[in-house]
């Protein structure tokens, strides 16, 4: 399979993989504790004083370290000039990093005041600082956290800029769910590595702009495994390189097994999509009715057009068709009748024999939309773990079909999500790349989940998920692993979509739009490699 280097994993942590690491630096590394504090608190001022000449701000600290934080950080901004109102939510345990801070502050003779509902109203400063539960908060506020969560946001809305320490307060940093009300901020520090929940949705709408500040806590001291993300510029390094000298065979030779009658629009997305994206030859195995579609608007695609009347010779030509290609991909538009049962079992079974490519490596398999609803309502299981164990696999349903092929609700998936999708990608021996706003890839044996954090909502629309097959499809034909497929080619879907809305508009972009911006992002890769001088 073809390698990539060169791009840097930005791992994503939750609350208890961010005390441990903390902890450990500590006392394995040595790296004493109020060093971290101290360095946290120097980020956090450099974030503010950069927005902002000296004014008023006020700092709501909690009992934690997150509110230790807040008070070291009102030291450095009071000393720097600024007007500065820390309040402490209740007294800290003696001898506590919170403790010891706001002892240092009254040394330098600045006063702590105790929290009071509407305080903030009071002071009406022009940043306001949510210091109150960073990672630590795993239960609904209530009292006197609820009120200030409350003060806070209303502060917010009065005009004051909203800055939260590494977590806005009232949200989940393993799942990004709300513990009922939540900080809203305009911009979050977040401290050491970025926080896994911040990353999901619905805890990413009240992050504002979030920034990472390097605190000295090593990569050393996480333990695996690992959440994952990708910076846009990383797209590069992920995809195999352009052989200068090759021919249309040399860049993969793919099956799509998509569209049924009065779906043809699948079949044209995902054909296009493989066809922009690299891949040497595409061949569209679908039904008679979509013969004259695909012969117009794809000519550069081959057609297998079968009679859905005719089982045995619809099965027949569909050996022959997989035994043609390198990659074979099925689901898009396919419908899930009988027949399409039965070209779903026949790829599965076909997948299990581990078939090889005219090169000696093993042909690629890609299910997704209704291939994956067929795997879960038939029980086809074992078939896919034999499958999995034979053949690179790739599944990329969304959460909807992800929650039939796991078999539970949509709401336990996004809860739960990393175990259940990790697990279910260790069984079964695939890559599995649930679709979400933020999509996350799962593989059989590598410890580190993939975390796609680039997409945009314009992505949100009808029939962009064909799309993506294709281009994962045409990914899998030019040599990539299913797991490196579904990462770079989420990742290319997510970028072509970002450049459509800054032209369209989030509301404007079609699912047709996609193939031609994923190739004017590939160009203007290319470009860029062209630009740069070889070492």
């Amino acid at each position: 399979m073809a390698q990539t280097t060169g791009s840097k994993k930005y791992y994503l942590v939750d609350g208890a993989a961010m005390r441990q690491a903390d902890r450990d630096t500590s006392e394995k590394i040595g790296i004493p504790s109020l060093v971290l504090m101290e360095r946290a608190a120097l980020a956090a001022k450099e974030e503010i004083t950069r927005r902002f000449p000296p004014c008023k701000v006020a700092i709501l600290c909690g009992k934690g370290n997150n509110g230790a934080d807040g008070l070291a950080l009102a030291r450095l901004l009071a000393l720097a000039g600024y007007e500065v109102f820390p309040y402490t939510l209740g007294s800290a345990k003696e001898g506590s990093s919170h403790a010891l801070q706001q002892a240092i502050l009254e040394h330098l003779g600045y006063r702590v005041f105790p929290y009071v509902e509407g305080c903030l109203q009071d002071a009406k400063p022009q940043v306001a600082v949510d210091a109150l539960f960073g990672t630590g908060l795993s239960r609904a506020p209530e009292g006197l956290s609820l009120s200030a969560i409350r003060d806070i946001n209303r502060a917010g809305e009065n005009g004051a800029f909203v800055v939260s320490l590494d977590v806005p307060s009232g949200i989940s940093s393993d799942t990004g769910l709300l513990f009922g009300e939540a900080v809203r901020a305009d911009l979050t520090v977040t401290f050491g590595f970025y926080k896994l929940g911040p990353m999901l949705d619905p805890a990413r709408s009240y992050c504002g702009k979030t920034v990472l500040s390097d605190i000295g806590i090593p990569e050393k001291a996480l333990e695996q495994p690992l959440v994952y993300t990708r910076s846009d510029v990383d797209l590069p390094c992920l995809l195999p390189p352009r052989a200068e000298g090759g021919n249309k065979g040399t860049f993969g030779k793919v099956v799509l097994a998509a569209g049924s009658r009065g779906m043809a629009g699948a079949a044209l997305l995902c054909s296009e999509a493989a066809g922009r994206t690299g891949a040497g030859m595409v061949k569209v195995f679908t039904g008679e009715a979509n013969r004259e579609i695909l012969q117009i608007k794809r000519p550069e695609c081959l057609l297998a057009a079968y009679d859905p009347e005719d089982a045995a010779g619809t099965l027949a030509a569909f050996q022959e068709t997989m035994a043609w290609g390198d990659v074979i991909a099925a689901g898009p538009g396919l419908g899930k009748d009988p027949l399409k049962v039965r070209l779903v079992t026949a790829l599965l079974e076909y997948a299990a024999t581990g078939p090889l490519r005219g090169n000696g490596s093993r042909k690629s398999f890609l299910l997704d939309a209704d291939a994956v609803r067929i795997v879960a309502q038939e029980h086809l299981y074992p078939l896919l773990e034999q499958a999995g164990a034979a053949a690179p696999v790739l599944l990329t349903p969304h959460l909807g079909e992800g929650a039939a092929l796991l078999s539970c609700s949509v709401g336990e998936l996004k809860k739960d999500r990393f175990s259940l999708g990790a697990s279910f990608a260790k069984k079964y021996h695939v890559a599995l790349l649930l679709k979400d706003a933020q999509s996350a890839l799962f593989a059989p044996d590598e410890e580190d989940i993939y975390l796609n954090t680039s997409g945009t909502s314009a992505l949100a629309t009808a029939g962009s998920g064909d799309v993506l097959s294709g281009i994962c499809a045409a990914l899998l034909g030019q040599g990539l692993s299913a797991f490196a497929a579904g990462e770079a080619g989420s990742l290319l879907h997510a970028l072509a979509g970002k450049a459509l809305e800054k032209r369209l508009g989030a509301r404007g972009v079609l699912a047709g739009d996609l193939p031609a911006a994923a190739a004017k992002v590939l160009a203007g890769m290319e470009e860029e490699r062209r630009k740069t001088p070889a070492d």
